[in-house]
């Protein structure tokens, strides 16, 4: 009976040796590299005699410490282990090692192998897919736009832009690239393209419409102003057909006028220029012949009236007798007109006294307007 107690002991005591000397090896983890901020993240740890359940222990050794938790769960050669949420605050590398610790044998310790937490897949930036302004000055427009960005590891990302939404673009395409940085220092890259553009034509400046007074048959020379402002360019060039300073016929002519800027942006206007004949020919003398009447017989007697007169029109003007009035009473049989410058006058007086006659002629241009002036006829001694 002593002797098989004491056998029975051996084998214990064999069996107790034997369990120290059993240590875990790790051949691989999955995953072996995290991104930053994963949440509950387990990984799986492949090898030999892990003890399992509740007696293996997985410990982490990195920048933010060392960190041992009971592995989740675990059979011989697969066990499965939570990731501490402290390692997944920021980049880094630690160590995974497997301890077997039955309570009862000394704990065994497997070999180390490596988890790798990354910065994760960085962020994501969103431009806009173009960008189009009407140009507002010389200078181009100033345009606004928005940018965004996420990120896994960052709620406010920060985003920066070579011309910031607001900034003022010049005409043509400018190509804004926009960065996007989280706190792990990941950056992503996107462009886009502001095109600023000038469609609008060019204001035109023009005269009411323009009335001259006809200097000539051909007319009369006109002149006048015809400005063009452009948001973007300025100043512009007009052409106008007829051109100022040219000579206007008499009548109404429709100017047209037009301007067109650097962009082929063109603008086209009219006016009105009349030029009238409003100027009545100019009498320079008016004669009666004969313009004494003698003797004095009571006899009608012809008189022709001659008129030298001008007018900046016409070359040929009509002229003829309008009215015959006294300095004394006299009646229709007093004078008769016998032509437009032709009439006849009585040679007769009431009295001792010299009776005037006083013709008054009308001279008349094509337009109607007209002249008129007067020539006396005495009736007496010579």
């Amino acid at each position: 009976m002593r002797r098989f107690a004491a056998v029975f002991v051996g084998l214990l005591f064999a069996a107790s040796v034997n369990a120290q000397t059993v240590t875990p090896v790790i051949s691989s983890i999955s995953p072996a590299s995290i991104p930053v901020n994963t949440p509950e993240q387990f990984i799986d740890i492949y090898g030999a005699n892990f003890y399992g359940g509740t007696q293996s222990y997985v410990t982490y050794t990195g920048p933010e410490g060392e960190f041992t938790l009971m592995a989740s769960a675990g059979s011989g050669d697969h066990l499965q282990a939570y990731v501490p949420d402290a390692i997944l605050l920021s980049e880094g590398t630690y160590s995974v090692v497997v301890t077997n610790d039955d309570g009862v044998n000394p704990p065994a310790t497997s070999n180390a192998v490596t988890l790798t937490i990354t910065g994760g897949p960085g962020p994501n930036i969103f431009v806009p897919e173009s960008a189009t302004a009407e140009a507002t000055g010389p200078g181009g427009a100033i345009v606004h736009y928005e940018v965004t960005a996420t990120s896994t590891s960052d709620p406010d990302v920060d985003v920066t832009c070579t011309f910031p939404s607001g900034s003022l673009f010049s005409v043509g395409q400018t190509t804004v690239t926009c960065t996007a940085t989280d706190d792990q220092g990941q950056t992503a890259t996107n462009d886009f393209v502001v095109a600023v553009v000038d469609t609008t034509p060019p204001a035109l400046t023009l005269p009411e419409d323009i009335t001259a007074e006809a200097t000539s048959g051909s007319g009369a020379v006109v002149t006048f102003e015809a400005t063009a402002t452009d948001l973007v360019d300025g100043d512009v060039a007009v052409s106008c057909h007829p051109a100022s300073g040219s000579t206007f016929p008499i009548g109404t002519t429709t100017v047209t006028c037009s301007a067109v800027d650097a962009h082929a942006n063109s603008v086209q206007g009219t006016f009105d220029v009349t030029v009238a004949d409003t100027t009545a020919p100019v009498i320079t003398s008016i004669t009666a012949s004969p313009d004494v009447l003698s003797p004095v017989n009571n006899k009608l007697r012809p008189v022709t009236i001659s008129v030298a007169a001008s007018d900046a029109v016409d070359g040929s003007l009509t002229a003829q007798i309008v009215s015959v009035t006294a300095n004394e009473t006299i009646d229709a049989t007093d004078y008769v007109v016998t032509g437009p410058l032709s009439l006849e006058l009585r040679a007769e007086r009431n009295g001792s006294a010299d009776r005037i006659y006083t013709v008054t002629v009308a001279v008349s241009d094509d337009a109607g307007n007209t002249s008129t002036g007067t020539v006396t006829v005495r009736v007496g001694k010579r």
